[in-house]
């Protein structure tokens, strides 16, 4: 889990706009899977929101990890792994 420092220290409207893209793509790729599989509605919606929520987060991690780094290697402060 992602500290809450680095989450309020970085945060920003832009993230909330990519995270919402990359929901979206994520959950209507789940959605044609799903009906490709042949799964009901149901399931289906319940994959596409699954899918879409692990997507956004996991770019909403990265974009602060980045910036996190980035930060540091300004103020040189990277600790052991340069």
């Amino acid at each position: 889990m992602m500290p809450m420092r680095m989450l309020r220290r970085h945060w920003s409207p832009k993230i909330v706009l990519a995270n919402s893209f990359v929901a979206a793509a994520a959950g209507l790729a789940a959605i044609r899977v799903a009906t490709y599989l042949g799964w009901s509605n149901d399931m289906a919606s319940a994959f596409a929101g699954t899918v879409g929520y692990m997507g956004a987060m996991a770019v909403e991690f990265v974009i602060l990890c980045m910036k996190e780094h980035y930060l540091r290697r300004a103020k040189g402060d990277l600790g052991d792994i340069e």
